[in-house]
């Protein structure tokens, strides 16, 4: 592997820092606990930055795409107490009645509209069934539209529209944005350390072979000419 250029590393960082708000909340929705969600958020971006996928129109829908699969990986994987509370996305007035809900629904609203996750998953994550899921849902999904004054075949829509544009707004559980960059500094250098290490080992080990080889050919011809 080259050296890492961190040069290309900065610029990358630059590029995806405005999206890292959504990406934590995205993380932390599905993780549960702040420290997972970090966990997720930072090998995400690394993901992204190995795969070298660093620019395009696809970029950000890449991120997101990232930051669930690692989340979730977390998430299945670990038993940590959940953490989330919604507060900041249900405390917005414009996603009443989500300020009287329990944290469950509200976890489960932001899992589904600002996560995009389907119902099986959600299920998982919240140890429910997935028809409970996809039932309470729909039960919110039509309060809320008619608080809202918005059409039953649009609200679906609507509501992940308005609980993305939240999403998107900064938090204040999220790492800093430096404190995010130094990590990822960290782990880039630390990635290719050992690829690096195992290119010369590599080099070192067809060289023996090649060296063992030419031996082997001297000694045979001088077997054939004697």
């Amino acid at each position: 592997m080259k050296k890492v250029d961190l040069d290309q590393l900065r610029a990358y960082f630059d590029r995806v820092s405005p999206f890292i708000p959504e990406l934590f909340n995205i993380a932390y929705a599905i993780c549960g606990t702040e420290e997972a969600a970090e966990y997720a958020l930072m090998y995400a971006l690394m993901d992204v930055w190995m795969s070298e996928a660093r620019g395009g129109i696809g970029m950000r829908e890449g991120l997101r795409n990232a930051v669930r699969e690692v989340a979730l990986e977390e998430a299945l994987d670990r038993e940590d107490e959940l953490a989330w509370d919604g507060g900041e996305l249900a405390a917005n007035p414009e996603l009443a009645p989500l300020n009287r809900a329990n944290a469950q629904t509200c976890r489960l609203i932001v899992l589904r509209s600002g996560c995009n996750l389907g119902f099986s998953v959600i299920a998982k994550l919240m140890d429910v069934s997935a028809a409970d899921a996809k039932r309470e849902f729909n039960r919110f999904k039509c309060e809320w539209a008619k608080r809202a004054n918005i059409p039953e075949h649009g609200a679906e829509a609507a509501l992940s529209k308005r609980v993305r544009r939240q999403m998107s707004a900064a938090s204040r559980l999220q790492p800093s944005t430096e404190a995010l960059y130094r990590s990822l500094t960290e782990e880039a250098l630390q990635t290719a350390r050992p690829k690096r290490l195992a290119g010369r080992i590599l080099r070192k080990i067809a060289e023996g072979i090649v060296i063992a080889l030419c031996a082997f050919l001297f000694w045979l011809i001088g077997v054939l000419i004697g």
